[in-house]
């Protein structure tokens, strides 16, 4: 199903994320955007990808599949970032 979607936003860019773009790539989806809450200086590429700060994304996000890749603490600590 994701092969026929517009859009993949792929929400992270850690150990979790890593595994699901292995996966996302061995189907050949391979256009995916990666997104994380605060992407810093220290890292501009996932798995030669940019990087997106989820405040710059640009995209039909009402179109869009989100892949919320992250461990259930890390996405508690986006969440009250995002909400704050």
């Amino acid at each position: 199903k994701l092969k026929n979607v517009n859009t993949i936003v792929l929400y992270g860019a850690g150990c979790i994320a890593n595994e699901v773009a292995k996966v996302l790539e061995y189907n050949d989806i391979l256009q995916y955007i990666v997104v994380v809450t605060d992407k810093g200086t220290e890292h501009n590429k996932f798995r030669g990808k940019e990087i997106v700060n989820i405040n710059d994304l640009k995209c039909d996000k009402k179109n869009a599949v989100v892949i919320v890749a992250m461990s259930k603490n890390t996405m508690m600590q986006s969440r009250q970032f995002l909400n704050s």
